[in-house]
């Protein structure tokens, strides 16, 4: 992921994401959520006002995505705090489709945390086992794919497996294998590090079946 990665996508308004309409509720009301690879928070921020998780963390590998994502955090919050007592919720709010007025939403942003982390590498288990009910990983098995090949991916795919807790829901965006290629081809938004494509031989159609078994 990247700065602007909202806008590229949607094409539209970088709080337009189509995927938030897939997202159900049940998925995470109440429920401590985990997002991988949060870019700029956008998605987490708007998951966070929209369907009332219990809390939310998003974590990114990047640290000037991070500063983005908790720069929008703080907008959010003081816009609410100021606007707590008026009839109208912030004009802010409608950005990320939220429902609610803003002292609601200002309780609800008060359980979101952005955190600078290499997610799959880091050691540091304070977080615990089991500690969350839902974990979204989205659009990022590509980058961790490129990066740290077949093992890497599969290991991110077994941390998360730890780090659900029984019941707990994994909400995970592939990207296409032919977008693997334009990466390749292109080289201007990273550098695989894998030496060659041919040495991945774990396929984004195979991800589901093996993440079940």
């Amino acid at each position: 992921n990247y700065r602007f990665y909202y806008g590229y996508r949607s094409g539209r308004s970088p709080c337009e994401d189509p995927r938030l309409s897939q997202l159900r509720p049940e998925w995470f009301r109440g429920r401590a959520c985990l997002d991988i690879g949060c870019n700029e928070g956008v998605l987490t921020l708007a998951v966070a006002l929209r369907l009332a998780p219990r809390s939310i963390r998003g974590v990114d590998i990047d640290r000037d995505l991070v500063g983005r994502a908790i720069g929008r955090l703080r907008r959010l919050r003081h816009n609410c705090s100021q606007s707590e007592f008026l009839p109208r919720p912030p004009s802010l709010l409608n950005e990320y489709g939220a429902q609610c007025n803003a002292s609601t939403a200002l309780a609800r942003l008060r359980r979101v945390w952005f955190v600078h982390r290499d997610w799959l590498h880091d050691d540091d288990d304070s977080d615990g086992k089991a500690e969350y009910g839902t974990i979204m990983c989205m659009s990022v098995t590509k980058w961790v794919h490129l990066n740290w090949g077949d093992a890497g991916l599969k290991a991110l795919f077994r941390k998360i497996a730890y780090k659900l807790a029984p019941g707990g829901w994994l909400i995970l965006e592939p990207q296409p294998w032919r977008s693997y290629t334009c990466v390749w081809k292109k080289r201007d938004v990273a550098v695989p590090a894998i030496g060659s494509l041919t040495n991945l031989h774990f396929r984004p159609s195979e991800f589901a079946t093996w993440i079940c078994n």
